[in-house]
Protein backbone atom coordinates (compact mmCIF):
# COMPACT_ATOMS: atom_id res chain seq x y z
CA UNK A 1 0.00 0.00 0.00
CA UNK A 2 2.65 2.32 0.94
CA UNK A 3 4.38 1.28 -2.66
CA UNK A 4 1.35 2.43 -4.21
CA UNK A 5 1.55 5.61 -2.79
CA UNK A 6 4.59 6.82 -3.50
CA UNK A 7 4.97 5.42 -6.86
CA UNK A 8 1.44 7.88 -7.30
CA UNK A 9 2.96 10.69 -5.40
CA UNK A 10 5.53 12.76 -7.39
CA UNK A 11 8.76 12.98 -5.58
CA UNK A 12 9.26 16.65 -3.62
CA UNK A 13 10.20 19.34 -5.34
CA UNK A 14 9.10 18.60 -8.70
CA UNK A 15 5.45 19.69 -10.43
CA UNK A 16 2.66 17.50 -10.97
CA UNK A 17 1.27 17.80 -14.77
CA UNK A 18 2.32 17.90 -18.59
CA UNK A 19 5.71 19.44 -19.28
CA UNK A 20 6.23 23.44 -19.96
CA UNK A 21 6.22 24.48 -24.01
CA UNK A 22 9.42 25.52 -25.47
CA UNK A 23 10.19 29.13 -26.06
CA UNK A 24 9.34 30.34 -29.68
CA UNK A 25 12.96 31.22 -31.56
CA UNK A 26 12.93 35.04 -32.45
CA UNK A 27 13.87 35.59 -36.14
CA UNK A 28 17.07 36.70 -37.20
CA UNK A 29 17.58 40.90 -36.83
CA UNK A 30 19.03 40.57 -40.30
CA UNK A 31 17.98 37.32 -42.66
CA UNK A 32 20.09 35.96 -45.00
CA UNK A 33 19.41 37.32 -49.05
CA UNK A 34 17.79 35.01 -51.28
CA UNK A 35 20.04 33.16 -53.22
CA UNK A 36 20.67 34.90 -56.63
CA UNK A 37 18.77 33.77 -60.00
CA UNK A 38 20.37 32.22 -62.72
CA UNK A 39 19.30 33.01 -66.02
CA UNK A 40 16.23 31.27 -67.44
CA UNK A 41 17.21 28.24 -70.03
CA UNK A 42 16.52 28.64 -73.41
CA UNK A 43 13.85 26.45 -74.46
CA UNK A 44 14.28 22.86 -76.11
CA UNK A 45 15.50 24.14 -79.98
CA UNK A 46 16.93 27.33 -79.37
CA UNK A 47 20.25 28.34 -79.38
CA UNK A 48 22.07 29.78 -76.13
CA UNK A 49 22.46 34.11 -75.50
CA UNK A 50 26.02 34.34 -76.49
CA UNK A 51 27.61 36.08 -73.63
CA UNK A 52 28.06 39.58 -73.08
CA UNK A 53 30.86 41.98 -75.30
CA UNK A 54 33.77 42.76 -73.76
CA UNK A 55 35.40 46.10 -75.02
CA UNK A 56 38.13 44.95 -77.66
CA UNK A 57 42.12 44.73 -76.36
CA UNK A 58 43.90 47.99 -78.41
CA UNK A 59 46.54 46.11 -80.40
CA UNK A 60 50.34 45.11 -79.38
CA UNK A 61 52.09 48.65 -79.05
CA UNK A 62 49.46 51.03 -78.94
CA UNK A 63 48.29 52.53 -75.81
CA UNK A 64 44.89 52.23 -74.08
CA UNK A 65 42.39 54.60 -74.95
CA UNK A 66 42.12 57.23 -71.92
CA UNK A 67 39.13 56.76 -69.45
CA UNK A 68 36.31 59.35 -70.00
CA UNK A 69 36.71 62.84 -68.64
CA UNK A 70 35.24 63.52 -65.09
CA UNK A 71 32.25 66.05 -65.35
CA UNK A 72 33.54 68.28 -62.13
CA UNK A 73 30.64 70.13 -60.49
CA UNK A 74 31.85 73.75 -59.02
CA UNK A 75 30.05 74.99 -55.82
CA UNK A 76 28.73 78.10 -56.65
CA UNK A 77 30.77 81.01 -55.26
CA UNK A 78 28.56 84.21 -53.13
CA UNK A 79 27.11 86.15 -55.61
CA UNK A 80 28.74 89.50 -55.58
CA UNK A 81 32.37 88.27 -54.83
CA UNK A 82 35.19 88.21 -57.48
CA UNK A 83 35.61 84.44 -56.57
CA UNK A 84 31.91 84.16 -58.54
CA UNK A 85 33.30 86.62 -61.10
CA UNK A 86 36.17 84.31 -61.86
CA UNK A 87 34.00 81.10 -61.78
CA UNK A 88 31.37 82.80 -64.14
CA UNK A 89 34.31 83.85 -66.56
CA UNK A 90 35.87 80.01 -66.00
CA UNK A 91 32.19 78.52 -66.99
CA UNK A 92 32.00 81.22 -70.27
CA UNK A 93 34.63 79.54 -71.32
CA UNK A 94 33.66 75.81 -70.96
CA UNK A 95 30.46 77.01 -72.72
CA UNK A 96 28.62 75.71 -69.00
CA UNK A 97 26.86 78.74 -68.87
CA UNK A 98 23.03 78.90 -68.34
CA UNK A 99 21.19 82.10 -68.81
CA UNK A 100 21.05 83.18 -65.49
CA UNK A 101 24.53 82.80 -65.04
CA UNK A 102 24.53 84.84 -68.03
CA UNK A 103 22.72 88.15 -66.64
CA UNK A 104 24.80 87.83 -63.71
CA UNK A 105 27.98 87.84 -65.33
CA UNK A 106 27.07 90.94 -67.50
CA UNK A 107 25.85 92.52 -65.16
CA UNK A 108 29.01 92.18 -62.74
CA UNK A 109 30.96 92.79 -65.64
CA UNK A 110 29.06 96.35 -65.73
CA UNK A 111 29.91 96.68 -62.42
CA UNK A 112 33.75 96.50 -62.68
CA UNK A 113 33.59 99.01 -65.99
CA UNK A 114 31.58 101.56 -63.62
CA UNK A 115 35.03 103.01 -62.06
CA UNK A 116 34.85 106.27 -60.36
CA UNK A 117 36.59 108.87 -62.49
CA UNK A 118 40.34 108.31 -59.67
CA UNK A 119 40.03 104.45 -60.01
CA UNK A 120 39.79 104.98 -63.88
CA UNK A 121 42.48 107.64 -63.88
CA UNK A 122 44.80 105.31 -61.47
CA UNK A 123 43.82 102.29 -63.72
CA UNK A 124 45.29 103.81 -66.72
CA UNK A 125 47.99 105.16 -65.52
CA UNK A 126 49.10 101.76 -64.26
CA UNK A 127 48.16 100.23 -67.51
CA UNK A 128 50.34 102.57 -69.39
CA UNK A 129 53.33 102.21 -67.02
CA UNK A 130 53.26 98.02 -68.13
CA UNK A 131 52.37 99.02 -72.04
CA UNK A 132 54.83 97.12 -73.45
CA UNK A 133 54.04 93.64 -71.42
CA UNK A 134 50.21 94.02 -71.61
CA UNK A 135 48.11 90.73 -72.07
CA UNK A 136 45.77 90.32 -74.78
CA UNK A 137 43.04 91.29 -72.14
CA UNK A 138 44.67 93.91 -70.73
CA UNK A 139 45.33 95.96 -73.84
CA UNK A 140 41.73 95.94 -74.77
CA UNK A 141 40.62 97.16 -71.01
CA UNK A 142 43.68 99.68 -71.97
CA UNK A 143 42.28 100.86 -75.17
CA UNK A 144 38.53 100.67 -74.11
CA UNK A 145 39.45 103.15 -70.87
CA UNK A 146 41.18 105.44 -73.14
CA UNK A 147 38.13 105.96 -75.65
CA UNK A 148 36.47 106.83 -71.74
CA UNK A 149 38.71 109.37 -71.24
CA UNK A 150 38.23 111.18 -74.85
CA UNK A 151 34.92 110.94 -74.12
CA UNK A 152 35.27 112.65 -71.15
CA UNK A 153 37.39 115.49 -71.82
CA UNK A 154 34.57 115.98 -75.35
CA UNK A 155 32.06 115.85 -72.91
CA UNK A 156 33.79 118.76 -70.63
CA UNK A 157 34.47 120.66 -73.33
CA UNK A 158 30.73 120.82 -74.26
CA UNK A 159 29.85 121.57 -70.87
CA UNK A 160 32.01 124.43 -70.49
CA UNK A 161 30.43 125.45 -73.93
CA UNK A 162 27.23 125.24 -72.80
CA UNK A 163 28.05 127.04 -69.30
CA UNK A 164 28.68 130.24 -71.66
CA UNK A 165 25.75 129.89 -73.41
CA UNK A 166 23.78 129.41 -70.59
CA UNK A 167 21.78 132.69 -70.17
CA UNK A 168 20.86 132.17 -74.22
CA UNK A 169 19.66 128.91 -72.88
CA UNK A 170 17.45 129.94 -70.28
CA UNK A 171 15.70 132.62 -72.52
CA UNK A 172 14.74 129.64 -75.20
CA UNK A 173 13.32 127.63 -72.53
CA UNK A 174 11.35 130.18 -71.05
CA UNK A 175 10.43 131.17 -74.63
CA UNK A 176 9.16 127.58 -75.61
CA UNK A 177 7.14 127.22 -72.69
CA UNK A 178 5.40 130.58 -72.82
CA UNK A 179 4.45 129.18 -76.54
CA UNK A 180 3.04 126.03 -75.08
CA UNK A 181 0.70 127.49 -72.56
CA UNK A 182 0.40 131.30 -74.10
CA UNK A 183 -3.56 129.99 -74.12
CA UNK A 184 -3.43 129.08 -70.31
CA UNK A 185 -3.58 131.11 -66.99
CA UNK A 186 -0.42 131.07 -65.43
CA UNK A 187 -0.41 130.21 -61.62
CA UNK A 188 1.66 128.96 -59.06
CA UNK A 189 0.83 125.26 -60.19
CA UNK A 190 1.71 125.93 -64.02
CA UNK A 191 5.34 127.41 -62.98
CA UNK A 192 6.18 124.67 -60.51
CA UNK A 193 4.77 122.07 -63.44
CA UNK A 194 7.09 123.69 -66.07
CA UNK A 195 10.16 124.10 -63.29
CA UNK A 196 9.93 120.54 -62.27
CA UNK A 197 10.19 118.92 -65.76
CA UNK A 198 13.00 121.33 -66.92
CA UNK A 199 14.90 120.14 -63.93
CA UNK A 200 13.77 116.65 -64.61
CA UNK A 201 14.92 116.54 -68.13
CA UNK A 202 18.10 118.30 -67.26
CA UNK A 203 19.03 115.66 -64.71
CA UNK A 204 18.52 113.17 -67.12
CA UNK A 205 20.29 114.51 -69.87
CA UNK A 206 23.21 114.88 -67.35
CA UNK A 207 23.41 111.14 -66.67
CA UNK A 208 22.47 110.15 -69.95
CA UNK A 209 25.46 112.15 -71.47
CA UNK A 210 27.79 110.42 -68.78
CA UNK A 211 26.64 106.70 -69.30
CA UNK A 212 26.99 107.37 -72.94
CA UNK A 213 31.05 108.49 -72.11
CA UNK A 214 31.05 105.50 -69.97
CA UNK A 215 29.85 102.93 -72.88
CA UNK A 216 27.35 101.63 -70.25
CA UNK A 217 25.06 100.54 -73.08
CA UNK A 218 22.15 99.29 -70.91
CA UNK A 219 22.08 102.14 -68.70
CA UNK A 220 21.57 104.61 -71.74
CA UNK A 221 18.40 102.53 -73.32
CA UNK A 222 17.28 102.77 -69.21
CA UNK A 223 17.43 106.59 -69.08
CA UNK A 224 16.01 107.08 -72.73
CA UNK A 225 12.86 105.12 -71.40
CA UNK A 226 12.71 107.29 -68.32
CA UNK A 227 12.83 110.90 -70.60
CA UNK A 228 9.95 108.93 -72.63
CA UNK A 229 8.27 108.41 -69.49
CA UNK A 230 8.99 112.30 -68.07
CA UNK A 231 8.16 113.87 -71.52
CA UNK A 232 4.64 111.66 -71.31
CA UNK A 233 3.71 112.75 -67.85
CA UNK A 234 4.38 116.27 -68.48
CA UNK A 235 2.13 116.50 -72.11
CA UNK A 236 -0.32 114.62 -69.69
CA UNK A 237 -0.62 117.64 -67.30
CA UNK A 238 -0.69 119.76 -70.15
CA UNK A 239 -3.72 118.08 -72.06
CA UNK A 240 -5.10 117.93 -68.13
CA UNK A 241 -4.69 121.93 -67.57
Amino acid sequence: MLAQNAAADPPKGTHAGPPPAAKPVPPPAHPAPPPAAHPPLPPPGHPAPPPAAHPPLPPPGHPAPPPPPVQVVERPAPRGTPMRYEQLKRMEARGALSPSDQVELSRMEERRRAMSHAEREARLEDLRRREARLAAAERMEYERLQEIRRRHAELERLEAERERNRLARIREAKRRAWQEGQHRHWDDRSYTEYRKHAERQAKLERYRQLAAANGEHRLVVRIDALIAHENQRHNNWVARH
